[in-house]
């Protein structure tokens, strides 16, 4: 599955608690996970919980709501998340590593195929410059 993985990396200014909270906290996550800029998320379900289930729709500017659902596998407080298919075939997992007054988030992809790298890298981009605004705002 290697060939199907991404790795992202980012520093924020913020805690590790800050952007666990980002990632936890449905109001929040609304506001930045969505790349499409100008575009919230419309959550259906956000259960924050080992086997807790989500459900969303991420609308996109030609219209498509672009429905994504998953389950949370792993939530270690401030630490790290794992999110994804039930059966685990696409996961995300996030990892929050605190240096200093900053915090390094590296984001772990399996299961995309390698033809959707590409948007996916910069869709987290986007997502994650939209973070950093929602952070500055906090």
């Amino acid at each position: 599955m290697a060939n199907k993985q991404i790795i992202l990396s980012h520093i924020f200014d913020a805690t590790p608690k800050q952007l666990w909270d980002s990632w936890t906290d449905p109001e929040q996550f609304s506001r930045w996970f969505n790349p499409a800029e100008g575009y919230d998320l419309i959550i259906h379900e956000y259960d924050v919980r080992v086997g807790g289930r989500m459900r969303f729709d991420m609308p996109q500017p030609n219209g498509d709501l672009n429905t994504q659902e998953g389950v949370f596998h792993v939530l270690d407080p401030f630490k790290e998340i794992v999110s994804g298919s039930s059966d685990k075939s696409f996961l995300i997992r996030t990892k929050f590593i605190e240096m200093g007054e900053k915090t390094k988030v590296v984001v772990e992809i399996t299961g995309v195929p390698p033809e959707y790298h590409a948007d996916a890298v910069q869709g987290w981009s986007s997502g994650f410059n939209k973070l950093e605004t929602l952070l500055a705002r906090l």
